[in-house]
């Protein structure tokens, strides 16, 4: 009986750690615990793959970090890797962000925990026993207050006869990758044009009915985050004055950035938008 108790255990126990997976050791600092995460639990040696790595924030309540394109305040978070000879890495993914606000003024961001990707590329050259991962990692978290805050993160993931999926990170990550923007359907016809001291972006009718939630992140500082949009409907579609920022960055003959739409009870879904400014 005590041999069966041991054995089962034993199972329960090496079910547990297929779980878990490979996540390096977290780094406190101050109101943000972060780590590193991988896709995979194992990779097969001598064999050239591409596998995701996470970055993965966790906040405490009450505090939130930033989007790339943060708005009136804030600072993006940013991420410096350290790789083994061959290996390369994409450009951060983020996910989409929500409105946040510190002392009054709105921002893009996160709270909660929050989860970075970027796709790591391996040659078939790596060898040893394992594939060891670094990166440099920076951010601003704000509450009523905000701190700067740093670490040095690390990840080793074994390389073995047969690669090994995580069963929880690959999970994530695949509801990430799925949770990304689209693209704008062809038959909703944005217009966005200069309005003196504002941007008016005129929906669709598909978009401009009462039971439709709409939110919008602009790039490149274009438009004032903490001003909320002017509201109006012409005819059968709905307007809106997006107030002009003073700390544009980039091109103003262009916005882009990410529209969030939701209909009822259906989960809301964000699309990407890259719109030409029209003069009045």
């Amino acid at each position: 009986m005590r041999k069966i108790l041991q054995l089962v255990l034993l199972a329960i126990f090496v079910s547990a750690g297929s779980l878990c997976g490979v996540t390096g050791s977290s780094v406190r600092s101050g109101p943000v615990v972060t780590r590193l995460a991988s896709s995979c639990d194992a990779l097969t040696r001598g064999v050239a793959g591409e596998i995701w790595i996470g970055w993965v924030m966790s906040l405490q309540p009450g505090w939130h970090v930033y989007w790339q394109h943060p708005g009136d305040v804030g600072s993006p978070p940013l991420i410096d890797w350290v790789l083994p000879d061959g290996c390369s890495v994409s450009e951060l993914l983020y996910p989409p962000p929500q409105k946040v606000s510190m002392s009054g003024y709105r921002a893009n961001g996160y709270k909660g925990e929050v989860v970075f990707l970027a796709r790591l590329t391996i040659p078939p050259a790596v060898s040893g026993s394992d594939l060891k991962i670094l990166a440099r990692v920076s951010w601003l978290a704000c509450s009523k207050i905000c701190l700067p805050g740093s670490a040095e993160l690390s990840l080793e993931i074994p390389l073995l006869d047969a690669a090994r999926k995580d069963l929880k990170w690959n999970e994530t990550f695949e509801r990430m990758i799925e949770g990304q923007p689209r693209e704008i359907p062809e038959n909703w016809s944005l217009r966005l044009s200069s309005a003196g001291a504002f941007y008016k972006l005129i929906f669709p009718p598909e978009l401009s009915g009462e039971s439709c939630r709409l939110e919008v992140f602009t790039e490149n500082r274009l438009v004032r985050s903490s001003v909320p949009p002017q509201r109006r409907r012409q005819n059968d579609r709905m307007e809106w004055l997006l107030k002009k920022s003073e700390w544009a960055t980039g091109s103003t003959n262009r916005m882009r950035g990410l529209l969030r739409v939701g209909w009822q009870d259906a989960n809301d879904t964000f699309y990407r938008f890259d719109l030409p400014i029209l003069s009045e």
